[in-house]
């Protein structure tokens, strides 16, 4: 994957909090995809972490309370450790997911957690939960971890 972050990184510098969401793309192969918004926010933390210039949180923001286990309750933290408990457990999304469901999700964020970056599953819809999540205080919802 080619990619340009300049506009991002730009942001950032500016004080901005930019906003990344999936879409549609050109492939040279294939024609066009999905880029999830989960595949981008792990290219970005690969990108930034690399550079040492930001502290890097990932917050998926959704209009779920994070990981559910077999019992319906949010799971509060995931590493690798307590994955192969869990993953039984991730089932099909409730919406339209063309990304591969909360399992993807899960294992990207798992794999970017191997860098030391706390990833997050929140709900947008509880007021306060973004504004938490981005500040490192206590948030509602998934936290993955690399341990």
């Amino acid at each position: 994957m080619k990619s340009d972050f300049s506009v991002i990184e730009s942001s950032l510098k500016a004080g901005l909090i930019p906003l990344i969401f999936g879409d549609v793309v050109l492939d040279q192969a294939i024609g066009g995809t999905v880029l999830s918004t989960d595949a981008m926010l792990a290219e970005l933390a690969k990108y930034f972490y690399l550079q040492g210039k930001f502290k890097i949180r990932l917050i998926n923001v959704g209009n779920y309370a994070g990981v559910y286990d077999r019992d319906g309750q949010v799971v509060s933290n995931i590493t690798q450790a307590n994955y192969s408990r869990i993953k039984p457990f991730l089932g099909m999304s409730k919406s339209v997911d063309v990304t591969g469901r909360m399992a993807k999700k899960v294992e990207e964020f798992l794999t970017i957690s191997s860098l030391g970056i706390d990833c997050w599953i929140i709900d947008g819809n509880i007021p306060g939960n973004l504004a938490s999540s981005v500040l490192g205080t206590p948030t509602l919802g998934t936290l993955i971890r690399a341990f």
